[in-house]
């Protein structure tokens, strides 16, 4: 039983993240940024799968925040190897793109809309 104006597909989607991602969230856990409950503060996670190569990193921008941008760097990353990165804002992935470590060790995040998120994949590239 739902309310007829239940967002199906949102749902839909939501799941179909939830499945692809899920054995990511078995790898280590990294505070990206101090951990607290005000609402100005931007909230970050990475989950990193070093068997794998690849990891996910969730930013949050809070209700009251008021900076746009964030700076904060992954951990575990190869600062000279190449990644296969792809992000997104609400359910649909960008195109993958090529990227060096190095950026996604010295990394900033912006979200113009409060609140948003955004979701970051990344995997190692072999050469």
């Amino acid at each position: 039983i739902r309310p007829a104006d239940y967002p199906v597909e949102a749902a839909r989607l939501a799941l179909a993240e939830i499945a692809r991602l899920r054995p990511i969230f078995l790898g280590d856990h990294h505070l990206l940024v101090p951990l607290t409950a005000a609402e100005h503060d931007w909230c970050a996670h990475q989950f990193h799968r070093a068997d794998l190569g690849a990891g996910i990193a969730l930013f949050f921008r809070r209700h009251h925040s008021p900076f746009p941008t964030m700076e904060c760097g992954l951990a575990q990353i190869d600062a000279a190897a190449q990644y296969e990165i792809t992000t997104a804002t609400d359910w649909e992935r960008s195109a993958p793109q090529r990227v060096r470590g190095c950026e996604l060790v010295h990394l900033a995040v912006t979200l113009p809309q409060r609140p948003s998120s955004q979701l970051l994949e990344y995997r190692i590239v072999e050469e």
